[in-house]
């Protein structure tokens, strides 16, 4: 009867170890499958996964006291592919939640992940301005004049727009210090605020096609790491087949040739955040 009985718990105990490695092998391989296909589609994502319990007493087996117990009488075969199709379930559960979430912009694109190829045509400028600076600029943006008259394109979303050439201070102050910042000779054409709530996000252009002119953007809403990822509102760039996205930083700078394509996203529904960007049009000077 002992002998019996150890040769079960053997039996038991090897079986155990065999599914144990079944589950490791296979769901590494869907892990692994699923992160080759988000590279290939230029998706690269910092998740904040939520670790659950997963309860398979009516799956393959259910653990008791480190032993496998047998319910149900099913043949090998059967527990195999109940168990392959439970984990495919898993898989579509967690794939169907990925994309929703990134359709809801709840996740944080990785901005590290681009190549220094791909970033090159962009420059930011991290705290481009004192504290004596931003304060004004944002003195000057609380009493400006919008107009809801602003869209990328025409028949598209209509955002805020508020002119700011004739203010001394963004035309001969942070002008004069974005050249020496970037190191350039610029021509001011053009300096205005674009503002944008939920639901008005810009489209797809260019801002100019000759290659000597640029664009610099100067973010000036209270957006950080702390709230990025619920405010969103991130500048797209089309570059080299890829989507390149920066974070709108309070007091970030961007400088980019105008003839890139790109985008301001706006602010998601879960804020009441106008996103405001001061964008001023540069012409190199030779």
């Amino acid at each position: 009867m002992y002998p019996m009985m150890a040769k079960r718990i053997a039996i038991a105990v090897h079986v155990n170890w065999v599914f144990v490695l079944f589950f490791i092998c296979y769901t590494l391989r869907d892990l692994l499958l699923l992160v080759n296909h988000l590279y290939h589609l230029r998706i690269l994502v910092r998740l904040e996964l939520r670790l659950g319990r997963l309860h398979l007493s009516d799956s393959l087996v259910e653990v008791r006291g480190g032993l496998v117990d047998w319910s149900g009488g099913r043949s090998l075969l059967d527990i195999i592919t109940h168990t392959w199709l439970h984990l495919l379930h898993l898989l579509l559960v967690f794939l169907l939640e990925l994309l929703h979430n990134l359709g809801r912009g709840h996740f944080t694109i990785v901005k590290d992940f681009y190549s220094d190829k791909d970033m090159k045509p962009i420059k930011i400028f991290e705290k481009f301005l004192n504290d004596n600076e931003l304060e004004t600029v944002l003195n000057i943006i609380k009493d400006v004049n919008w107009k809801y008259t602003n869209m990328t394109r025409p028949n598209t979303p209509r955002f805020w727009i508020a002119d700011l050439y004739e203010e001394p201070f963004f035309r001969d102050i942070i002008f004069k210090k974005i050249q020496e910042k970037t190191g350039k000779s610029f021509e001011l054409n053009r300096v205005y605020a674009n503002g944008q709530t939920f639901a008005q996000d810009g489209s797809y252009h260019t801002d100019h096609t000759d290659e000597g002119m640029y664009t610099f953007i100067l973010y000036t809403s209270a957006i950080n790491t702390d709230n990025i990822d619920v405010v969103n509102g991130y500048t797209q760039f089309k570059i080299n087949n890829k989507v390149i996205n920066v974070e709108p930083y309070l007091n970030r700078g961007v400088l980019f040739k105008s003839n890139i394509l790109h985008r301001g996203l706006a602010p998601s529904r879960h804020t009441d955040f106008l996103r405001v960007s001061v964008a001023f049009k540069l012409k190199e000077m030779e």
